[in-house]
């Protein structure tokens, strides 16, 4: 079947557009140095998607094509003009997951504040803030034919995209470790991000944890991290135990979800989809959107009637 049957371009009647409703400030410790960072989050008009604006002037838009090409498979970097903003998967997963279509993200410093390593800093400070509909209608990519994506021909790294009137993500994360294999089903609710997604925190995995020396490597990469672990804002686990206490049992599997909704933002557009996950990760979910984004055909956009 022709990728072009794969994907429609849709608009859901009385599904408008978003934005925040005033201009926010959020500061916060730099995730790689002791720098204290800050960024405003300001309204945009509709159609305008997610902008950057780094310290020097330089506007990037969060799409794929700005999305760093490289085999670095624990972050999301964002690139233009030799200008690059890293770690921008917990603050785009907190503005897509609450439904916010465009903004604008000026940085003062030269990174994004790390906060607890989750996406619920973010979440909360938009929401106190408030978010406001717009005039123009979301437009979807709606998924009409199943689609699978793998990692590679070998790989066990899988996902599916079916059609669905929602979107639903099932997520399977595994680990050959204390974090095991554990499944988390999400049922895309702007409502419900905040407190079944957005406060899932980052944690550390192969090869960052090998050898037994996960906190040498936490502290190294990390230099603002607290000197205890158990006060550590990263999950940090051994062999044996979470020396960070967790927030859910699943904790690190939704963190999985957390990333997921960030880097599928890059598409500019929501799905409408079905989406079952195998493995999740950064790299691979940047190769799905490179993949969808090169197939998608033009389309005529169709509205589906739905009650207001």
């Amino acid at each position: 079947m022709s990728k072009s049957n794969t994907y429609q371009f849709v608009e859901l009647e009385c599904d408008f557009q978003k934005t925040i409703t005033d201009k926010l400030s959020i500061s916060g410790r730099s995730p790689y140095t002791k720098e204290q960072c800050k960024i405003e989050i300001s309204p945009q008009d509709e159609d305008s998607g997610i902008i950057f604006i780094t310290p020097n002037g330089v506007e990037i838009a969060s799409l794929i094509n700005n999305a760093k090409s490289d085999n670095d498979a624990h972050t999301t970097s964002l690139v233009s003009e030799n200008e690059e903003i890293k770690t921008v998967e917990h603050l785009l997963s907190a503005i897509w997951g609450l439904g916010v279509d465009n903004a604008v993200i000026k940085m003062h410093t030269t990174h994004l504040p790390f906060l607890d390593a989750s996406a619920i800093g973010y979440a909360n400070e938009i929401m106190n803030t408030g978010i406001r509909s717009q005039s123009k209608l979301r437009k979807y990519i709606k998924i009409i034919n199943e689609r699978k994506f793998k990692e590679s021909p070998s790989s066990e790294r899988f996902a599916i995209l079916r059609p669905s009137k929602v979107t639903e993500i099932k997520s399977t994360t595994s680990f050959d470790n204390i974090v095991g294999t554990k499944t988390v089903d999400y049922k895309w609710d702007e409502n419900k991000y905040l407190e079944e997604i957005s406060f899932a925190r980052t944690f550390l995995r192969s090869p960052l944890d090998d050898e037994g020396k996960v906190w040498d490597h936490v502290k190294k990469l990390f230099p603002f991290i607290p000197v205890d672990p158990e006060n550590s804002p990263i999950i940090i686990y051994n062999d044996n135990k979470f020396i960070t206490p967790l927030r859910s049992e699943d904790e690190p599997a939704r963190h999985k979800v957390l990333d997921f909704i960030g880097d599928i933002s890059l598409l500019g557009y929501r799905l409408l989809s079905e989406i079952e996950l195998n493995l999740p990760g950064h790299r691979f979910t940047r190769q799905i959107v490179r993949e969808i984004s090169k197939e998608m055909s033009s389309t005529t956009t169709i509205k589906i009637t739905k009650g207001c």
